[in-house]
């Protein structure tokens, strides 16, 4: 998952608004495996035209009761759309508070992984305690001599990998994210493609 400069959002600024925190949902789900530019760009054609405050997930349940949903993502070419389409589904129709939601109540959502689930939180909430266990991640840790697969691993694993990364950004004195954004910043490329 690539992220360009991490949902625009390395500092500790503000709150988000709902209408932000649906949209960077939607971000989170568009970027897995895909470069920022890219989910940047999709993101954006989704949301073209309509005002800043829209709330994102109406929208998409509105959508929905015309059936028009897969229609609009595909105009916007968001991509995966066997798994986008579910999901936006399952959003819409199991109302999250975002601000709070964890990553495993975000894991119910069919196409949200815990990769995903984390992402979000980490990057809606700065001092949150998870790992996004991205390629960078993977080969940072893989480069400090840990077992590490090149591909994000699932459940039990993941979760050991996890208390592994949080044990290393507590050693080096940083959050959790701002290691993430470190080992993500050293690692992208200019235009943040992820490798192949």
């Amino acid at each position: 998952m690539q992220e360009g400069d991490r949902m625009n959002d390395t500092t500790e600024g503000g709150e988000l608004t709902r209408a932000q925190l649906e949209g960077r949902l939607l971000y989170s789900l568009i970027v897995a495996g895909k470069s920022a530019r890219f989910a940047n760009e999709k993101v954006a054609n989704l949301m073209r035209g309509k005002p800043r405050d829209v709330l994102p997930f109406a929208w998409l349940a509105e959508l929905d009761a015309r059936g028009e949903l897969e229609a609009e993502l595909r105009r916007a070419r968001v991509g995966r759309y066997r798994t986008f389409v579910p999901a936006c589904r399952w959003l819409v129709s199991h109302p999250l508070d975002l601000r709070t939601v964890t990553p495993q109540e975000l894991e119910q959502c069919p196409g949200i992984g815990q990769k995903t689930a984390r992402f979000f939180v980490v990057w809606t909430r700065p001092h949150e305690r998870y790992a996004v266990l991205d390629v960078h991640v993977l080969r940072w840790l893989r480069k400090l001599g840990h077992e590490a697969p090149k591909q994000t691993p699932h459940g039990r694993t993941y979760l050991e990998l996890e208390a592994l990364f949080l044990q290393l950004a507590d050693k080096a004195g940083l959050t959790p994210r701002q290691l993430d954004f470190e080992i993500w910043r050293s690692a992208s490329t200019a235009a943040n493609e992820a490798p192949q």
